[in-house]
């Protein structure tokens, strides 16, 4: 079965992305969201840890509830609880939302140069490159 994605117009006007089967139904978009992938990390950081949702609730200063949503994917994150839950468990805030953005692409979060420019078209532009 193939797949295509084309963009299609809600009945309120809204613009959006679908995939479609051969037959042209429409099929459940794939793909996972961003607020999906960091309860995913958040997670799996947590657990990493051996901390417990109100280890993290108390020290980040969250409501355990709200992070229980959003490590289950029912709710979004804003920039501030990212920071707090971030903290609490020992990561940059950055490294928190990357973890999820390889997460999304369905990636290895990559350790070293090597392990980053495998296997793609940057190896062939930079493989003269020498990694210290």
């Amino acid at each position: 079965m193939t797949t295509q994605l084309v963009n299609t117009t809600t009945s309120n006007g809204k613009q959006t992305a679908r995939h479609l089967t051969t037959g042209g139904v429409p099929d459940k978009l794939t793909g996972m969201k961003f607020h999906e992938a960091l309860g995913e990390v958040i997670r799996e950081q947590r657990l990493a840890k051996e901390m417990t949702l109100r280890q993290v609730s108390l020290t980040g200063y969250v409501s355990m509830g709200h992070l229980s949503d959003v490590e289950n994917g029912r709710k979004e994150g804003s920039s501030q609880f990212i920071e707090a839950v971030a903290k609490s468990l020992g990561l940059e805030t950055h490294e928190l939302i990357l973890k999820a953005g390889y997460r999304m692409a369905d990636l290895d979060v990559p350790d070293t140069p090597e392990h980053l420019f495998r296997g793609s078209v940057w190896k062939n532009q930079y493989g003269d490159l020498q990694f210290a």
